[in-house]
């Protein structure tokens, strides 16, 4: 994911997390899950979800799926819920999504730090702004 296609997507995640009223960590990493770009928004005091945006946006990316449908995707399968987890830098917490061209993976978006809904719409939007650029 180039640095441009970044910034657009962390101005639009950030746009509808202020629609929403959220404050949040915004996280993109590149195909390899490292970060590529950061963003903090003002209000958001606690240090939590800066770590968990990065291991969303990782998570998704290392996976190629949304962190809430790995989660769910799993639900019936205790010894890969029990592990996935362990593994450094994978959460199963809602808000990472992979970032694609086409087919072809390029990176990982993960937002923390308001409900597993609002971190959803929030990467979501992020999303949507690369599709339509």
């Amino acid at each position: 994911v180039s640095l441009a296609a970044a910034e657009r997507m962390l101005a639009a995640a950030q746009a509808r997390a202020t629609e929403l009223g959220a404050a949040v960590a915004i996280a993109i990493v590149d195909e390899g899950g490292q970060l590529k770009a950061f963003h903090r928004m003002d209000g958001l005091a606690s240090a939590v979800p800066i770590d968990l945006s990065q291991m969303k946006a990782y998570t998704a990316a290392s996976f190629r799926t949304p962190t809430q449908m790995l989660a769910e995707s799993n639900l019936d399968n205790p010894a890969r819920m029990a592990s996935i987890p362990n593994v450094p830098r994978v959460t199963l917490m809602a808000g990472g999504y992979p970032i694609t061209e086409g087919e072809v993976l390029i990176g990982g978006i993960g937002v923390s730090g308001s409900s597993p809904e609002n971190d959803v719409a929030i990467a979501e939007a992020g999303v949507a702004a690369l599709q339509e650029a």
